[in-house]
Formats: structure tokens, C-alpha cells, sequence
């Protein structure tokens, strides 16, 4: 394991300046469910490393709604994610996602800022992140800067943030507002708790003020590509419709046609091309439900 200091920090002040001491070779850790395991892999750093862990920070911990937008810290952990009524209330693909990660033992320290930094592309909070236009606001010693969550992910396990020089403070997602904004998350494996998932999909929709169309739609499915993916051809062919079971169809159908799932032992490319359609589908109804609306046929 190559890492030889575990120094506790106490607010981001402190954490940047220790970063900029180290000069790459401090890492920030929270809860240390994936970066523990990945200290142990070959493709890490041979220089021992140092961790700062930045749980007691408490610029980063927490949920609140400010206006629209509801402010989630970074190292948060996935438990409060998801029994926050907040988040279940106006988040509500995030609150399924969170629910669904690893185990009780595991939500109870994993955090979502290392969940996302980890950049697998069908994490669990990631998929709905982004589905929901989350935002993500990094910190460094240059500075401080806004970033949408889908463009924090490069490729498998890649991402677009430095932990070494910066960190993610918050995340930033705007709370869905009734009778015309809601999210939802599908999910399936092979067990209910503890495995990862064969395929996720989220999605998030935005409908007229008479409640009859689509106004705005995001759809994402994983893991069909290196990141968490959008359905964009799905988005826009359903975008401006009426809430109908064709519109739906017509968009689960291209977001199956679309998707360029890979082979594993989870499932096979074939078979979770088939499921995105059923996913996507499943969400558009779920998401639908909330605000009290059925296609019509």
C-alpha cells in the first residue's frame, strides 16, 4: 500500500496549502472505499503518498437548498444522500442511485465526491448526476471553478480532476419543482444489494406549464461507453412532444439504437442494448408518475 501519512484536515485553507506543499503527492481522501483499493494497483504512483482526509471539513459536508438549487458537499456520504427527504423529495433519481451503492457498511463512509472523482462510468450517483445537469464546484490553489459533472470523466476510471493539486467542494443539482419537474433511476443486476449493476439508466424531465408535453428531457444510460453516457438523439426527438406511450417508445427505442454497450460477465452487448430500451422506458413512466401524469396511448 503506497501511502505513508494520514494527516486529518480541518478546513480548505488548510487542505490547499498542504496540497500545494506536497507538490503532487498528497492525495485527499474521504471515505476510502475505492482509493484504498486502487493504492494497492500497479498503475499508482511508486512514490509513497501522503492522504489528507477532509471528512471534519465542514465547507464540504452537508445538503441545503439555496432558491432552485439544492447544495450537496462533496464529502457527503452516500447514507445521507439517501435517507435526505430533501434529495428524495426534489432528486429523486439521486436518492435511488445512492440507495442502491454497495452495502449499508459501505454508504455509511463512501462519499459522493470520491464516487464521482472515481470515474466509473456507471457509478451510482454519477449516472443520476449527471441525468439531473448536476454541477460540480472544484477548488485549487489557482482558484475556484464550475463544471457540469458530465464533463468530469475522461475515460474508465480517468477523470478530469487532479486530487493531487485540487478537490471537489460541493455539488450543485436544481431541485425538481412540481407539477412540472421530476428524475428518475432504473437499475438491474443480478442481486438487489451489494453487486454492480448490468445496466442504469436516469432521467430527468421538464414539462410544459398545461403538464401535456415534454419540454426538456435528459437521458443517460451505464455502462454503455467509457463515461456516463447521453441519449442525445433520444433527448431531442422527445423534447416538444406530447406525453404520449409512442413519444416514449420513439425515445427508449433510439436510445437502444444508440448505446454501444460492451461484453462482460454482467451481460452481454447484444442483451444490454436490448435492456437500455426497457430501462429508458421504465424511467420516463417512473419519472412521469411523480408528477402525476400518464401517457396516453
Amino acid at each position: 500500500m503506497r501511502w505513508q501519512n494520514y494527516h486529518v484536515m480541518s478546513n480548505l485553507p488548510e487542505l490547499l496549502e498542504s496540497l500545494g506543499q506536497l507538490d503532487g503527492r498528497g492525495r485527499v481522501v474521504a471515505g476510502g472505499t475505492d482509493l484504498i483499493v486502487r493504492l494497492k494497483e500497479t498503475d499508482m504512483p511508486s512514490q509513497p503518498l501522503t492522504l489528507l482526509d477532509v471528512t471534519r471539513i465542514d465547507a464540504m459536508r452537508g445538503i441545503k437548498q439555496i432558491g432552485d438549487d439544492i447544495h450537496i458537499g462533496a464529502a457527503t456520504t452516500i447514507s445521507e444522500i439517501s435517507n435526505s427527504p430533501l434529495i428524495g423529495l426534489k432528486a429523486r433519481a439521486l436518492a435511488q442511485g445512492a440507495g442502491w451503492l454497495g452495502s449499508p457498511q459501505i454508504r455509511t463512509v463512501a462519499t459522493i465526491g470520491g464516487n464521482v472523482v472515481n470515474a466509473l462510468p456507471a457509478a451510482d450517483t454519477s449516472v443520476p448526476l449527471v441525468a439531473l445537469g448536476a454541477r460540480a464546484r472544484i477548488v485549487s490553489a489557482r482558484g475556484e471553478r464550475i463544471a457540469l459533472v458530465e464533463d468530469l470523466f475522461r475515460r474508465v476510471g480517468e477523470s478530469a480532476i487532479d486530487p493531487t493539486r485540487e478537490v471537489v467542494t460541493e455539488f450543485i443539482v436544481k431541485a425538481d419543482l412540481a407539477p412540472c419537474g421530476a428524475s428518475a433511476m432504473t437499475r438491474m443486476a443480478k442481486r438487489k444489494a451489494f453487486t454492480l449493476p448490468i445496466l442504469s439508466a436516469a432521467v430527468w424531465i421538464d414539462l410544459d406549464k398545461a403538464g401535456e408535453r415534454f419540454q426538456a428531457v435528459r437521458i443517460v444510460a451505464a455502462p454503455v461507453a467509457p463515461v456516463p453516457w447521453r441519449a442525445k438523439r433520444a433527448e431531442e426527438v422527445i423534447s416538444g412532444r406530447e406525453i404520449s406511450s409512442r413519444s416514449i417508445e420513439e425515445a427508449a427505442a433510439l436510445a437502444g439504437e444508440d448505446a454501444k454497450p460492451g461484453s462482460s460477465l454482467r451481460g452481454g452487448s447484444a442483451y444490454r442494448k436490448d435492456m437500455v430500451v426497457v430501462l429508458v422506458r421504465r424511467a420516463l413512466r417512473d419519472a412521469l408518475k411523480q408528477v402525476d401524469r400518464v401517457p396516453h396511448e
